[in-house]
């Protein structure tokens, strides 16, 4: 058990273990996300996607103009094992396979015809 400490600061592979969740095969983060499920952490006020800082500490760096993708096609899940590098057309392909991907449609949540 984790017990937080007022005032400690914790390290960036510290918050990701503390706020995620064993779920299946699964590695779910718990913590704050964005509008499309993904997890972020705030580093040093910019922030951060957390299945990208999971796959830094499990296998370096991202190489520049690749993107860390899904295999489990879930957005919170972190665990390193269901996270792959691809490129951005990579990333669509996976999502058209996956049924994730809106077909090249605008949304048109907000928006006042939407309303």
């Amino acid at each position: 058990m984790v017990i937080r400490e007022r005032g400690r600061k914790r390290t960036v592979e510290e918050r990701l273990h503390y706020y995620s969740l064993p779920m299946g095969e699964h590695l779910m983060w718990c913590g704050s996300s964005d509008g499309g499920g993904y997890g972020q952490i705030s580093i040093e006020g910019k922030q951060e996607k957390t299945h990208r800082l999971a796959w830094e500490f499990a296998y370096g760096p991202i190489p520049t103009g690749l993107k860390v993708l899904h295999l489990c096609h879930l957005p919170p899940c972190i665990k390193a094992e269901h996270l792959y590098l691809g490129t951005q057309a990579n990333n669509v392909d996976d999502a058209i396979r996956a049924g994730n991907h809106l077909g090249g449609r605008p949304s048109i949540a907000g928006t006042t015809e939407a309303r």
